[in-house]
């Protein structure tokens, strides 16, 4: 009797060694986090890309940020701003000075082929403030500085696996979400 329990807690060891080594092979060879492979963050508490935080960035910084990323962009200037578009296979993202080219505005992206999910922004960035447009299938979700829109299948209903098609990160917070400043 003695034998056999211990040759079940020994088996129940090693099973449980053997999980936590695929767990941490999975993790070193796993492709990560697919926001922080494009480029998100959290930057001093609020989502942010390569660490360009719009409303906080100098404009000064983010051809060096973009640069040191290996980021391809293609530059356009207009009277008063400055907008970097960055092209890829899977989206599309514009950067925006604010007037006189003194602080990132906004940056907006939009994506060709829906890559990510609503799921990965709310495992990185918590719960949102949700918002239904017009009664229609498009849902905003706000996670402070950050509005995404998603489409879901049926009026009303998401799921962690409703695609993100578009976001803007921006210098402020829509009504309606002032509980997200105390989050």
């Amino acid at each position: 009797m003695k034998t056999a329990l211990r040759l079940s807690l020994l088996l129940v060891f090693l099973a449980t060694c053997l999980i936590v080594l695929m767990i941490a092979i999975g993790r070193a060879i796993g492709g990560g986090d697919p926001l922080q492979m494009v480029g998100f963050e959290v930057c001093a508490g609020k989502p942010c890309y390569r660490g360009l935080i719009p409303g906080e960035t100098d404009w000064n910084f983010v051809q060096p940020a973009l640069d040191a990323g290996h980021v391809k962009y293609v530059q356009s200037d207009s009277t008063f701003t400055t907008k970097l578009d960055i092209v890829t296979e899977h989206w599309l993202i514009e950067i925006i000075s604010s007037p006189q080219r003194q602080r990132v505005s906004q940056i907006l992206w939009m994506y060709r082929d829906d890559p990510l999910t609503i799921g990965h922004f709310i495992l990185m960035y918590g719960l949102p403030c949700f918002k239904w447009h017009n009664n229609s299938d498009l849902l905003i979700a706000t996670f402070r500085n950050l509005n995404i829109n998603a489409r879901t299948n049926v009026k009303s209903h998401f799921s962690l696996q409703s695609p993100v098609y578009g976001l803007s990160l921006t210098d402020f917070l829509p009504a309606g979400c002032e509980r997200l400043l105390n989050s």
